[in-house]
């Protein structure tokens, strides 16, 4: 009998402990190397649908990082996969500031565009143009 009521426990304790663990890890977003590994399987595809992790980056940084946003925009191009497929632009202040403004303008918790495309939207307000002055 004993062994019946604890095989029970630790079978249902099971099942119960993987429900609560899936519920907790769907509240946290993939780590960066998943968004990494994501973001590069999205352009090997060529699946233009697919939302890669600087979206969610620039997303998460207009909402939790305000000002220090530009750091966090800084370091996310530096490493991603578009930065090197791009072929390695120089990111200069003035890019760097007029990025800060455009994602001031992205709604909280909307997507910049349907291929949800940091560059292309960056590049859709001239970010990456050869003149040199701020418009924001």
């Amino acid at each position: 009998m004993l062994r019946i009521v604890v095989k029970r426990f630790i079978i249902y304790g099971g099942i119960f402990s993987a429900i609560n663990f899936s519920a907790w890890s769907a509240e946290y977003p993939p780590s960066w190397s998943q968004r990494q590994q994501q973001s590069a399987a999205c352009f090997m595809t060529g699946d233009e649908t697919c939302i890669t992790f600087i979206d969610d980056a620039v997303r998460l940084a207009s909402r939790q990082y305000g000002k220090r946003s530009i750091q966090l925009v800084r370091s996310l191009l530096l490493q991603s996969d578009i930065y090197q497929w791009l072929g390695k632009p120089e990111l200069t202040p003035q890019m760097l500031l007029r990025a800060r403004a455009i994602m001031k303008t992205f709604p909280a918790g909307a997507y910049p565009g349907d291929r949800a495309d940091m560059f292309e939207h960056l590049a859709a307000f001239n970010v990456y143009s050869n003149d040199r002055t701020i418009v924001i």
